[in-house]
């Protein structure tokens, strides 16, 4: 509510993504100015994936889920896509993301082909992007995710969630692979479609 009243009475409000744009016209009545989010490039071209790979010792090629351990970046369905794809190997990446905390909050005992990273500085994140085969977003709300305009400036595949946000970032399926939120069985229908395509 605080927010929605800066929003009403600042001279010019922002929001960064479209669906933001369109919620506060439809429903508070708030015409809002659209400037995306954007990524630093060159940072992301300073990456190096061996660092990453050597760092961990991880050989083969992984999906990457990276965010904090909490409801809205949703890491309950990345867990449930891992132990449905127990072939696979998956590296989460982030706050609270202990095996104790993800128990905690998920209900689910981390499969034992995810690798638990912690959270990670600034430049071994661009590192993880650089060698992850794919990154999976499962979250549930996204204004306009950096995550996602990062792993694109990596070039790396991308399946999303149908957060709003998540496909004003992605256009919505022109550029990564989509599954309704809640289907796990998308979700993992999804991944192997992408990781399929990428062994091509």
């Amino acid at each position: 509510s605080a927010g929605l009243n800066a929003l009403r009475t600042c001279d010019v409000p922002l929001v960064v993504s479209r669906s933001q744009q369109r919620a506060l016209k439809c429903l508070h009545g708030i015409d809002a100015h659209y400037l995306p989010n954007g990524v630093d490039v060159q940072y992301c071209d300073c990456s190096n994936a061996d660092n990453f790979r050597r760092r961990f010792r991880i050989g083969q090629p992984f999906v990457l889920w990276m965010g904090r351990n909490e409801p809205v970046k949703n890491p309950r369905e990345f867990l449930l896509a891992a132990e449905a794809l127990p072939d696979l190997q998956f590296v989460m990446a982030g706050d609270n993301c202990s095996e104790a905390e993800l128990l905690a909050s998920t209900g689910i005992p981390v499969p034992s082909n995810v690798l638990l990273t912690g959270p990670l500085p600034r430049q071994l994140a661009q590192d993880a992007l650089a060698a992850c085969k794919l990154l999976c977003v499962t979250s549930l709300r996204e204004g306009l995710p950096t995550l996602i305009l990062e792993a694109m400036t990596h070039q790396r595949p991308i399946v999303t969630s149908d957060a709003e946000g998540c496909l004003d970032a992605t256009d919505g399926d022109a550029f990564a692979k989509v599954y309704k939120r809640g289907d796990i069985s998308a979700l993992c229908d999804s991944i192997e479609r992408a990781m399929r395509e990428l062994s091509k």
